[in-house]
Formats: C-alpha cells, structure tokens, sequence
C-alpha cells in the first residue's frame, strides 16, 4: 500500500490550525486537568477529515488568528472560506445519510463558534439559526447517537448555547425532553454544567407557558408554573451544594462560599455565575409572575407563595446579581478564551434585574465591551444590541421602560 506525502499547503494548514487550538484552549489556571473545549478538541484529531469538516475548521483558525493579529489576509480568507464551508454544508444537508454523519455535526458546531466570534449578521439572528440548525440535525440523529467522544462533546457544548436561545426566544426545547435528559449519559454520569442546563430548558419551558397564560389572562395555570418554579429552587440549592463540593477538592477553596474570593479554578467560577444567574432568572420571572396577578388568586395558596417570595426577595435578587458581577470580574482577568461566551448570559441575566440602576448598567456594558472587544466575541454585542428584545414578556410587561 502507498501513502502519499502531505503537501505543503496542508502542513502549513495544519499549523495554521494547530496555531489556533493552542491559543484558544489554553487555560492559566494550574488546576485543569484536561483540554478544553473537548468537542474541538476532537474535532481536530479526527484522521481523514472530510472536506466541509476540514474547511470549517480552517475558516475558525484563519479567522481567529486574523483578528487577534490584526492580519487583513488572514481575515479575508477566513471570511471565504467560511463562505465556501456554507455552501458544503448546505450539500450535506440534502443528503439524509451525510447529515447523520459525525464529521458533519462536528462542523456545524465550528460554525456556531465562527458565529461567536464574528456574529455576521449584526444582530443575534445568524448566530440563533445556527445553533437552531446543529440542534435539529442532534434531534434527527436521535439522543442514543451521542454517547461516543466527538457526537456527545458536541451535544454537551451545544445544549449551554441552545439553552440559551430558548430563553431568548421564550420557546422550549426538545432537550428538556425526559429521553433526550437521560439517554446520552448512559453510559457515564452526567456532570454538573450538564444538570445545571436542565433548569436553564425548564425555564424556558415555564416561560413559553408563562406568556400563553400571560396573553389569555389565565389565572389558575399560574399556581402550576409556580410549584414548578419552587421545585428548580430545590434542584439548583443541590447544585450548589454539589458545586461547594467541588470547591473543596482544592487547598484554594478551602474557607471560602460561592460569593467570596478567591473564585480559584476559572471553570468552576464560570459554573457558580450560570448556576446564580439562573437562580436570578428564575427569581424574576416568578417575580413578575407575582406581580401581574391579583392578590386574591393566592389566597389559597399563601404558603407556596410566601416560600417563593423568599427566594423574589428585591435584596436577594440584587445581591445575586452582585455575585454574578464579581465572578464575571474575576473571570475577565484571566486567559481562558475559550470561556469567554459562556459569559454572556449570566451578564445579559444580570442586566435584566439591574436595567434600572445607571450606575450598574454602565458596569454591565463595560463588562459586554470587555468580553466582545480586542477581536475576541462579537456576539457579546450583538446580545447587548438587543437590549430588553430578551426580556420575557410578563417581566418586560411589569417593568418601568428604562434602558437595557
């Protein structure tokens, strides 16, 4: 058998990628223990790769390292070939046996991080229909497909990224399904980002409900969507619990809760401001939820009431945000770029409890300044172009018209 030599042009390829994993995924904190993102990862250390895999990868490095350096060619050709893989893709598309293939939904997922980084529509529009579109291939592929390394590294990636565009877009998700919440960890423990996400899909699925019963002024229905509200408080105290756990595997932690620093471990950090921020979103919501109805619909439910009221307390709500602010701080000010979207949301969440206050909200816009900056994620703008566009309808509909 005769293997031929790589050319030229794919050795410099090869750099040019290699170039990029490097700087992407490293991490400055001494306590990972592996390479991250895994999906990329694995992505990258398929042999043989196909063509619109080996393209997507391609327009991510050229792109990337383009902008950091401020290389127009390198920009232009990644920008081509961006538009080249568009095109491969749509192909592949058309095809019912190639778009089950795992190299395929492996570079669907490059092209949601090209988006991330690029945001090519201005808004937030290309980045939500390409994470709407990786979705519907995992929903084709069906969940027992995604339990090898490269299918299920992506599924977890993209769950944080579709969770968040079902809270933006006020819809559920067939990831909050029961088959598609167990299935693909059959075969080995679901973490805690991943259990974290759960809520994130019951939020959404609240708040779909939520603006139904808002819009037809149903009033019984609330009192469900608010024992369902009170059963994510119950869950999530358990992820922080879990989550102090965690803290305790290292010297660094030792002595220190949630909300005080030293934040240690980056990833860690990260978690705490989703799992706070999702705390705080549920918080508002019910909140608003609350607020909109009469008193006298609650009267025979007064302890459920009263036990969510601790929780949509206005002190609480502003301290939790507080928190958000100061791990999202701590995060910012270290090289950890691969991280940096998962930022986003908990600082877009932080912004809706915060949108009246002048002086926070000129906090919140330097942080999104400070993350989509420097070339680094331009969604981070396109998120904060959309102002209260993300606010569900009910807080919106209780909330004074100041500025997001």
């Amino acid at each position: 058998m005769v293997f031929s030599a790589p050319s030229m042009c794919q050795l410099n390829e090869d750099q040019v990628i290699s170039s990029f994993w490097e700087g992407y995924s490293t991490s400055s904190t001494p306590y990972s223990r592996t390479r991250e993102p895994a999906w990329l990862y694995h992505s990258i250390n398929v042999s043989a790769p196909t063509t619109p895999l080996r393209q997507a990868l391609l327009s991510l490095a050229y792109i990337r390292i383009g902008r950091l350096q401020n290389n127009q060619t390198l920009i232009l050709k990644g920008q081509k070939i961006y538009g080249q893989t568009l095109r491969l893709m749509q192909n592949a598309l058309y095809d019912p046996q190639l778009m089950r293939h795992d190299e395929i939904l492996a570079a669907a997922r490059c092209l949601v991080l090209y988006e991330a980084f690029e945001s090519t529509s201005e808004d937030m529009a290309a980045w939500q229909s390409h994470i709407i579109g990786i979705a519907r291939m995992i929903e084709i592929r069906g969940p027992e497909r995604h339990r090898d390394p490269l299918p299920k590294s992506i599924l977890e990636s993209i769950r944080y990224n579709a969770m968040i565009v079902c809270l933006t877009r006020k819809a559920p998700s067939f990831f909050g399904y029961p088959n598609w919440l167990t299935q693909p960890w059959a075969d080995t423990p679901k973490d805690l980002d991943q259990r974290l996400y759960d809520y994130g899909f019951a939020l959404s699925d609240l708040i779909q409900r939520g603006e139904a019963i808002y819009r037809r002024s149903a009033r019984t229905e609330v009192i469900l969507i608010l024992e369902q509200i009170r059963d994510g408080y119950v869950g999530m105290a358990a992820l922080k619990k879990d989550l102090l756990e965690m803290h305790a595997e290292h010297d660094v932690f030792e002595g220190h809760a949630l909300n005080e620093p030293p934040f240690g471990e980056t990833t860690v950090a990260i978690t705490s401001a989703i799992l706070i921020a999702l705390d705080l979103a549920f918080s508002v919501y019910a909140a608003a939820l609350i607020e909109k109805y009469p008193a006298d619909l609650f009267n025979e439910h007064h302890d459920l009431v009263a036990e969510i009221c601790r929780y949509t307390d206005a002190s609480r709500r502003r301290n939790l945000s507080k928190q958000v602010l100061r791990h999202l701080q701590y995060c910012l000010q270290t090289r950890f770029e691969y991280a940096r979207p998962r930022l986003i949301f908990p600082l877009n969440v932080v912004r809706w409890e915060l949108r009246t206050i002048p002086e926070d909200r000129a906090q919140i816009q330097a942080l999104f300044e400070a993350i989509s900056s420097s070339n680094q994620f331009r969604i981070a703008r396109s998120v904060q172009n959309a102002g209260c566009s993300t606010l569900p309808s009910v807080v919106s509909g209780v909330a004074t018209t100041a500025r997001c």
